[in-house]
């Protein structure tokens, strides 16, 4: 496996194992309330990865459900889309995420360098 690919398989990997985390930041960054479909372009583009469309609106429906989020549907060119804006309960998680970002970093650490001690010896 190249690294070109590995890389690209990781990078899925990491943005479906926290898809919820970069939804709330994306709308934590926009300024207007944004559609499931831009989201899910908004993070093909960035992570240069393809999210499943069903992953997406599912995780958009349970962070709903939570009230991380709230959902309105809005006619755009004569289509019913749903837009997403954050609440005050998805900002307070975003920021308790952004809070153990050093515990995430320390735990990839850990991991990565457990697996090359394993290796050179």
């Amino acid at each position: 496996m190249t690294d070109e690919i590995l890389q690209k398989e990781l990078r899925q990997r990491l943005v479906n194992q926290f898809l919820d985390f970069i939804i709330l930041e994306k709308l934590k960054t926009s300024n207007n309330p944004i559609s499931g479909r831009r989201i899910i372009n908004k993070i093909n583009d960035m992570f240069s990865v393809t999210v499943d469309d069903g992953i997406v609106f599912s995780v958009l429906l349970i962070m709903e459900r939570k009230n991380w989020i709230r959902g309105k549907s809005k006619e755009v060119h004569g289509r019913t889309r749903r837009i997403y804006k954050l609440t005050i309960t998805g900002e307070q998680r975003l920021n308790s995420y952004i809070e153990c970002r050093e515990e995430i970093i320390n735990f990839m650490k850990i991991l990565l360098e457990a697996r090359i001690r394993e290796i050179s010896q």
